[in-house]
């Protein structure tokens, strides 16, 4: 399987760039500490399923992440922010 890595913006030769692993990773077994340094970092790495309504509007996710927001937006693991205009089609990739 191929793995496709699409940059936001221009990434200088020998830039340091991150990767949001939220974006591919729904309920990750082993979170971890992050310490990127960004003013919106999320401290702990967790999967998709932990980000708040604002974490999911900040970042690209994947269309696989996208739908597993949409069907278990009521469940206890989603937070219940997410709503279906966070949603929306035109969110995502």
């Amino acid at each position: 399987a191929a793995f496709q890595l699409i940059a936001l913006k221009a990434i200088a030769a020998g830039a340091e760039f991150g990767f949001f692993y939220p974006s591919t990773e729904w309920d990750m077994a082993q979170p971890f500490a992050c310490h990127c340094g960004e003013a919106t970092c999320l401290k702990e790495i967790k999967g998709a399923a932990h980000l708040t309504d604002e974490e999911v509007k900040r970042h690209r996710l994947t269309n696989y992440i996208i739908g597993k927001l949409k069907e278990n937006k009521n469940t206890p693991v989603v937070d219940k922010s997410i709503t279906e205009d966070v949603l929306g089609e035109d969110f995502g990739d």
